[in-house]
Formats: C-alpha cells, sequence, structure tokens
C-alpha cells in the first residue's frame, strides 16, 4: 500500500509512501487508495484536518505514472 492514513486526535495524516520506489508517484492504485482514505475521513465527525504528506526525505510525490 502506498497511501496511508494515520489520526491523531482531529488531525489526519496522509502518508505517501512507496517503499519500493525512489520516488512517489501518482498511478491508478494510489489515486484509488487515496480516493478510499478521504471517503473514510469524510464520514469521520472527529477527524477536522487532513495533513498531506511523504515519508520520503527530499520529495512529496514526483508526479503521474506514465508507463
Amino acid at each position: 500500500m502506498s497511501v496511508q492514513f494515520k489520526a491523531d486526535s482531529s488531525i489526519g495524516y496522509i502518508v505517501f509512501d512507496n517503499p519500493q520506489a525512489k520516488v512517489n508517484v501518482l498511478n491508478a492504485d494510489t489515486i484509488h487508495q487515496l480516493d478510499m482514505i478521504i471517503s473514510n475521513v469524510n464520514t469521520n465527525p472527529v477527524v477536522k484536518v487532513l495533513v498531506l504528506m511523504s515519508a520520503k526525505r527530499d520529495v512529496f510525490v514526483a508526479g503521474a505514472d506514465i508507463k
């Protein structure tokens, strides 16, 4: 799974991390995972803020995977 969700009180963290790749990219699977997380957060009355972040040190998301 290349997108993970963690919550700390009213703050939710969406973390992009593809451990098999040097950088994170957007592909159909990543977008599907992100959509599922956001759908679940929308029904959670506790989470008020979402922070999007990368587990990679120097890059957030490199862009779309065009393969």
